[in-house]
């Protein structure tokens, strides 16, 4: 599960069902599983708050493999917790907590990964004082 403090929305595909935000600084674009209710309401150019459940695959490129660069970079391993942070090229970051049957074993700080899409499976927004809740 990521938790993104504050976030844009930057699009919103309904038909596709297909959310992207802006977090850290970096536009991510979300796929919106079937179980996810009441996204509708969701516009573009709002300021939110998103703890998404979220499938993320990282992979660590083997030292001189082609096909372009890194999403980011490792910060920080942390095996006991599962916790991965992780700085994008523009200075931010995120912290990701890796499933329990992934190995960790070959990762280290100082890494450069990359990060394939993501699927929301779950998303909760608070805007402002009031929350709304879609699952």
């Amino acid at each position: 599960m990521g938790v993104a403090d504050s976030a844009r929305v930057e699009s919103v595909d309904r038909d596709a069902r297909i959310l992207g935000l802006r977090v850290a600084g970096v536009p991510l674009f979300y796929g919106i599983g079937p179980r996810v209710r009441h996204w509708g309401d969701v516009r573009t150019g709002e300021e939110v708050s998103a703890t998404l459940s979220e499938v993320l695959t990282v992979y660590v490129p083997s030292p001189g493999e082609k096909g372009g660069s890194p999403d980011a970079r490792v910060l920080i391993v942390d095996p006991s917790y599962r916790l991965l942070k992780l700085q994008y090229a523009n200075g931010g970051t995120a912290t990701f907590k890796v499933a329990l049957d992934a190995p960790m074993s070959g990762i280290a700080p100082g890494d450069a990964v990359k990060i394939h899409p993501v699927k929301v499976i779950g998303l909760r927004l608070r805007r402002h004082s009031n929350t709304m809740s879609a699952r």
